[in-house]
């Protein structure tokens, strides 16, 4: 079990889409004291509503916690725009700017507080984190 990790959605969706087996809920708790979300992330989440529901359990049992820009520190914002304003520039298209963006503001949260766990299933992402 490590600290902390970072969740990106398209995790949450995998392990959380089923109403009867409640995998994102059981799972997360056993592999990280606490799991942070980026806020931008946990609003893309739309649909299936069991990802919602069960990422709202763990809210409220402290397990994750939805964070974004403004629950940094000064000298931590200036990192995090730092390691954003890198992995926009690699990550995301100037003609969708939306897309890979939850991917983006997870990097570099993640970057920003020296978490070394990015759970998600985009390959490219982990290794970018590396590059920062």
């Amino acid at each position: 079990m490590v600290k902390k990790m970072v969740v990106d959605a398209d995790v949450c969706i995998k392990l959380g889409q089923s109403d009867t087996y409640l995998f994102l809920q059981q799972l997360l708790p056993c592999l990280s004291e606490k799991v942070l979300i980026h806020r931008s992330v946990y609003n893309e989440i739309l649909i299936p509503a069991s990802v919602k529901k069960q990422l709202n359990s763990l809210t409220s049992n402290r397990t994750l916690e939805i964070v974004d820009a403004s629950s940094l520190s000064i000298t931590e914002k200036v990192t995090y725009d730092a390691a954003y304003n890198l992995l926009a520039r690699v990550m995301m298209n100037p003609s969708n700017p939306r897309q890979n963006h939850g991917e983006v503001s997870s990097l570099a949260l993640a970057k920003t507080r020296s978490i070394p766990v990015f759970f998600q299933t985009n390959v490219t992402s982990s290794r970018l984190l590396t590059l920062i």
